[in-house]
């Protein structure tokens, strides 16, 4: 009898670890799917970061430009300037005000790159944070992962 109820208890046992190591490996499946579903998003991440440090890239090569065009109409005023300054015509004085008008757009089309250039390097920053938050949410998930694997071969290995 004490035989027939200690083979119950080693069963009722053992079906209890079986119940809960199924439950295990479901939550291990679910587990893996997250962290697949993770190094996806990562994944896409990193592909939205390159790009934005390719228009980074595009929008810097931009500023040079400007910037050099911009340099090119100040060295252009400064000698139209000059020449104002020697000749007493009307037309002189209206090409100069023209010219300084476009200085002045060229000034405007430069902040506004500057501005955009700005924006860009503060999402390619934010899309950096949020990249290692991923890798850290994914080295936290591994280390759960490494866990769980090893409290399950304890479970197997006492049984």
């Amino acid at each position: 009898v004490d035989m027939q109820r200690e083979k119950a208890e080693v069963e009722e046992r053992k079906n209890d670890i079986l119940s809960k190591l199924e439950a295990f490996e479901e939550k291990m499946v679910d587990v893996q799917r997250e962290k697949d579903d993770l190094e996806s998003s990562l994944a896409e991440e990193r592909r939205k970061s390159e790009s934005l440090q390719n228009s980074i890239g595009e929008l810097a090569e931009e500023v040079a430009e400007c910037n050099e065009n911009f340099m090119q109409l100040e060295q252009e005023r400064d000698v139209k300037e000059a020449q104002a300054a020697q000749e007493t015509s009307t037309k002189a004085k209206v090409d100069l005000d023209v010219e300084r008008q476009k200085n002045d757009d060229l000034k405007k089309e430069l902040k506004n790159v500057l501005s955009q250039l700005e924006e860009t390097k503060e999402k390619v920053e934010d899309e950096k944070r949020d990249n290692e938050i991923l890798s850290k949410l994914l080295a936290a998930e591994r280390a759960a992962n490494a866990t769980a694997s090893t409290k399950k071969k304890r479970l197997f290995g006492r049984n």
